[in-house]
């Protein structure tokens, strides 16, 4: 009875236990989501409203403005949109207001971007600098040392931690229940015995 209790325990607690759809990490996931797309302003809406990308326009026909950084934080942090911004920014805004102590953090990165942006340094016109500070910059670039210098400001407002706390989650199978039910059988095969040597010595 005891086993037979533990074992059904064990089989509901196994089905019962919410699991988490995996993270979205491409812009097809991002345009099959029920979530409408947010962002601060209209520049990222009017840029891909001329795109010809059949995912992109998907996210244009769900696409809201904001006006206001506090509602659209708001409105992610109670999952109740997609945010889009630059990768940057959006680096920063997770280790100041979604990250805590542990460096874990309740909110995803996805992983591919929606666009990409040139970024220029400019000098006055015929500057004898130009050539040089382009030059460095592209040896910073490739050296890693642009890329470290972001990281270490970012670390300086979270850490965020190592283990990636969004992985997806593994569809349960009927291996997850075998233990439980190898208990099950024991329990069984101990009460049957049991019974045996019980009816035994009454008889005698």
């Amino acid at each position: 009875f005891v086993v037979t209790i533990g074992y059904r325990g064990s089989l509901i607690s196994v089905l019962s236990v919410p699991h988490q759809s995996p993270p979205i990490n491409s812009v097809k996931e991002v345009a099959e989501s029920p979530l409408p797309i947010a962002s601060f302003g209209p520049f990222h809406y009017e840029t891909f409203m001329t795109s010809q990308d059949e995912d992109i326009q998907k996210i244009v026909d769900k696409f809201i403005v904001h006006y206001d950084y506090e509602e659209s934080f708001a409105n992610l942090s109670d999952r109740n949109v997609i945010m889009c911004e630059s990768k940057g920014f959006l680096d920063y805004s997770i280790r100041e207001r979604f990250t805590d102590n542990y460096g874990f953090t309740t909110v995803h990165l996805v992983e591919e971007c929606l666009n990409s942006y040139s970024v220029a340094f400019v000098t006055a016109k015929n500057s004898i600098y130009t050539d040089r500070i382009g030059d460095k910059i592209i040896q910073l670039n490739a050296g890693g040392l642009i890329e470290k210098w972001i990281e270490d400001e970012l670390n300086l407002i979270a850490r965020l931690s190592k283990t990636e706390t969004t992985a997806a989650h593994n569809k349960l199978k009927i291996n997850n229940l075998e233990g439980p039910f190898y208990l099950w059988l024991l329990g069984i095969g101990i009460s049957i015995l049991t019974f045996v040597y019980e009816m035994m010595g009454k008889s005698s």
